[in-house]
């Protein structure tokens, strides 16, 4: 039930201890809530979570995003062995980043304790 439900409804009550106008002008008072993000709160948002994200991944070890047992070898000239290719733990990264995300989304909407 919407605002403007409640008031329709209020409208049509029997009057009890509040009268129907004090209800109603109880309830025009009441603010909408709004989903909405200011643009200050958008920037301050994205700069949480490039910080929490920047931060994890600055902290990881090589071990953590590279698959050794996926390099690739060559050698070349003069007996020198080069690296062709190796790849990185892209199930890794985005667990991590999921996981800094929904952190800092979480933090950035719960309710601040004074």
């Amino acid at each position: 039930m919407n605002k403007n439900e409640t008031i329709e409804l209020l409208k049509n009550q029997i009057p009890g201890f509040y009268s129907v106008e004090q209800v109603i002008s109880l309830i025009e008072k009441i603010e909408e809530s709004s989903t909405t993000l200011s643009a200050d709160m958008l920037q301050e948002l994205k700069q949480t979570l490039m910080g929490s994200i920047t931060s994890k991944i600055d902290r990881l070890d090589s071990n953590e995003v590279v698959d050794y047992e996926s390099a690739e070898f060559e050698i070349n000239y003069d007996n020198r062995v080069e690296l062709n290719s190796i790849e990185v733990s892209a199930d890794t990264i985005n667990e991590i980043i999921e996981e800094q995300v929904d952190q800092a989304l979480h933090d950035f909407f719960s309710p601040k304790e004074d």
